[in-house]
């Protein structure tokens, strides 16, 4: 979840609810919607991404990449509270929103205004969803951005 949420600049809800069938781990590339707002969201996928997702247990028939062992979706509510007791044991005090926000920030640095929105699946102009959701290198950039921030 940290690793995807850093990766795509995704807040813990729209982790909840990533779908397989969006992803295409061979071209290392994830295209969807962000369930808040149904703005497309395109990601390129760095490849201890791929590495880990890959290295992931199915639940089942389910769609949703992280599920509980029944294959049932997660609560945001309470992936919140499984991240606070891990972040206390380690001794951090960053709450899980940073890790998009920080996403974000490095990319916005890094990047144009376009390719920013892009990556943070943000509503903007000029842009027409089925260009972008067929694009998903649109947002390496940002991707590379953020890789160079965080995981460098």
């Amino acid at each position: 979840t940290f690793l995807l949420s850093l990766n795509l600049a995704l807040y813990i809800e729209d982790c909840c609810v990533l779908r397989w069938e969006d992803f295409d781990l061979a071209a290392g590339t994830y295209s969807g919607r962000r369930g808040k707002t149904k703005v497309v969201r395109v990601g390129w996928l760095w490849p201890e991404t791929v590495a880990a997702m890959k290295a992931l247990p199915r639940a089942g028939a389910s769609p949703l990449v992280f599920t509980s062992r029944n294959g049932l979706r997660y609560e945001s509510s309470g992936q919140y509270g499984a991240y606070r007791i891990l972040r206390e044991r380690a001794g951090v005090s960053v709450n899980f929103s940073s890790i998009r926000d920080g996403a974000y920030t490095a990319a916005a640095r890094a990047c144009d205004e376009k390719t920013s929105k892009l990556f943070a699946a943000h509503r903007f102009s000029g842009m027409v969803d089925h260009y972008v959701e067929r694009r998903p290198d649109l947002v390496r950039p940002a991707s590379e951005a953020v890789y160079e921030a965080y995981m460098a």
